[in-house]
């Protein structure tokens, strides 16, 4: 039997749905990047996922699903505004944008990014030259008690400070949360020096805690009217603290 050139398109638009419905049926059809990063072949880590293969693409969300890395922790870390805008819709490329009007000899990136989640991790990683963390990326990661205190203050040095940034001129655009701003960078604690300045400057959560003997509210708040809420004098909490800044 011969078959006309309409029965032969026919024929094989048959054979190529059906292909694909078996395809989806099983899985196996996909039609969208599955931002699943390569596995780590050796070492100690082997197994695992590489935090090195973490592209610009990748929302916070995947992040978190892949290395187990919590979204707000990395919206914390290079103090990203959420309150209007979903930690975890966040991308690493993002930071580009957002840092990018800093006058700095490096950049805060992808890269960046790939460089906190290692480290979060416990793993060692290669970064860019040019690859900085935000001063808040680098208090989590020292309270989280994973940096050596050479690495530390390797970081440190080269730290960025979130309250450079320029605010951003479209209000409908999320970026920089002003919560981590700091308004001197001359670690002198003063009355209007917030928790979020003792955080930027440093100072881990724990260390503030220990001195003020509870948790704090928000970081927004000043030392001073912390100490006159609770009835006590703000040289007290403001002696301890800047004993600390100091050897920092």
């Amino acid at each position: 039997m011969k078959l006309n050139a309409k029965r032969t398109a026919a024929v094989l638009v048959v054979i190529i749905l059906g292909g694909i419905l078996i395809l989806m049926v099983s899985g196996l059809w996909i039609t969208e990047s599955s931002k699943v990063p390569v596995l780590i072949s050796e070492g100690e880590f082997a197994g695992m996922a590489d935090p090195g293969d973490i592209r610009g693409s990748y929302t916070f969300g995947d992040i978190e699903n892949s290395f187990d890395v919590p979204s707000t922790i990395l919206a914390q870390a290079f103090a990203l505004d959420t309150s209007e805008k979903n930690a975890k819709d966040y991308k690493a490329k993002d930071l580009e944008i957002f840092y990018e009007d800093l006058d700095i000899d490096g950049e805060v990136g992808t890269d960046s990014v790939r460089l906190f989640v290692a480290l979060y991790l416990g793993m060692s990683y290669e970064a860019e030259e040019t690859s900085l963390l935000p001063n808040p990326a680098v208090n989590i990661l020292r309270e989280k008690g994973v940096l050596s205190d050479e690495l530390f203050q390797s970081l440190k040095a080269k730290s960025v400070s979130p309250a450079a940034v320029v605010e951003l001129s479209d209000a409908s655009t999320v970026g920089i949360s002003q919560v981590h701003s700091s308004d001197s960078d001359e670690m002198l604690i003063k009355g209007k020096t917030t928790f979020a300045n003792l955080l930027d400057w440093g100072m881990t959560k724990t260390q503030i805690e220990e001195i003020i003997g509870k948790p704090y509210g928000s970081k927004s708040q000043t030392v001073r009217d912390f100490s006159l809420e609770n009835d006590v004098e703000f040289s007290e909490f403001k002696d301890a603290m800047q004993k600390i800044l100091d050897t920092l």
